[in-house]
């Protein structure tokens, strides 16, 4: 019997991923023990540290996992950043995607 094919390094980035919204949905249907939020964290670690989830992925998943290791150490989600707070992460999120499409830009003088 022919053994299962090795995912390839360009699958194991999906397959990661997929692993990593199914466990997040387990999470949402209500099995949100701090050992499946661990799992969850780990898993978005995981993907913020791969090269090839560079870019908005990796920024997305690196946020994600600080409000999920609140909830692997038993405490609650974190309070959403309201305000100036909230507006500068969306600046820094689309200065992300930005930056990938149009290339290097000149600095905004806005932000510090």
């Amino acid at each position: 019997m022919d053994r299962p094919a090795r995912p390839q390094p360009e699958d194991r980035l999906e397959i990661l991923l997929s692993a990593t919204i199914f466990l997040m949905s387990a999470y949402a249907r209500g099995d949100r023990s701090p050992r499946l939020a661990h799992a969850v964290l780990r898993y978005l670690e995981l993907l913020a540290d791969r090269a090839d989830a560079a870019g908005v992925l990796g920024a997305t998943c690196e946020q994600a996992a600080d409000q999920w290791a609140s909830l692997a150490s038993g405490g609650t989600p974190p309070r959403p950043r309201t305000g100036a707070s909230k507006r500068n992460g969306w600046r820094r999120w689309l200065r992300l995607v930005v930056d990938n499409d149009a290339g290097p830009r000149e600095p905004d003088p806005t932000t510090p």
